[in-house]
């Protein structure tokens, strides 16, 4: 994708799932197409960035607004109450929060009114965003508030929610609070099969497939083997200083900035 300083959005590629958001599934688009992006109060609103991994899309206002497209297996999109199969246009999204009874985040449900005529009176709503990422089959949502929450495929520990052995898929965004007690996320990477999350601190945690050392927390000798880890767990055994600022995923690597 490109963004151009109009704010304009250009897409080309492969389209099969969609996320080239041209409403057209191609297996190749092959010249820059603009996109459209239309909210509450704005036909085509300017967009100030864009986000694109795996098979899918994002785009942010400069108020943080959120836009997705492209495939939705496995609810990976995040928003499969609203969506189609595939998504192949941009769609304005936000979400309610569900919270258990000592006002905790569980979940998000998809939420899109065009008025704001149907919110709920003392309910929270996300409708700006930090950042999204997708690794193959999965999405992580960071919002404003240092929150992740996590949709998509579980196996492999990847979403971080310790209960693939009872649930393949998470359709709609579930908070993610194990292993991150009370701390404020600022950046999110989505690996194929992995995932990792920066704090405020500078601290660094990965979870997920742990094959090839792509988390960093070592080689477990007895096994032969490097274990999945099915939370967020802190890498600390060269980190002590906590100043991580910034990293990367690929299919089976981690890259950082100190």
């Amino acid at each position: 994708m490109l963004l151009n300083k109009k704010g304009e959005v250009y897409s080309f590629g492969e389209g099969l799932q969609g996320q080239l958001g041209t409403r057209q599934k191609l297996i190749q688009q092959y010249q820059p197409t603009q996109l459209h992006f239309n909210s509450r109060t704005e036909f085509n609103e300017p967009i100030a960035r864009i986000q694109a991994s795996g098979m899918n899309s994002a785009a942010f206002n400069e108020f943080d607004n959120l836009w997705l497209w492209g495939g939705t297996r496995y609810g990976k999109l995040g928003c499969s109450r609203l969506t189609t199969k595939t998504q192949d246009v941009p769609i304005y999204t936000s979400f309610e929060v569900v919270k258990d009874k000592d006002n905790i985040p569980v979940s998000l449900r998809p939420y899109q009114d065009t008025k704001d005529t149907m919110r709920k009176n003392k309910t929270e709503y996300i409708d700006r965003w930090q950042s999204v990422q997708w690794g193959y089959d999965h999405g992580l949502f960071l919002d404003k508030k240092g929150r992740i929450f996590v949709s998509g495929l579980a196996t492999h520990g990847r979403l971080g929610i310790f209960e693939e052995e009872t649930e393949e898929k998470v359709l709609f965004p579930r908070y993610l609070s194990e292993g991150l007690p009370n701390k404020r996320v600022i950046e999110v990477k989505a690996g194929a099969q992995h995932s990792m999350a920066i704090t405020k601190q500078g601290e660094l945690y990965t979870w997920g497939e742990g094959s090839y050392q792509r988390l960093g927390l070592g080689y477990e000798a007895a096994t032969c083997s490097t274990p999945i880890q099915f939370t967020p767990y802190k890498v600390d055994d060269v980190f002590d200083n906590n100043n991580v600022v910034s990293a990367s995923t690929g299919k089976q690597i981690t890259s950082i900035v100190m």
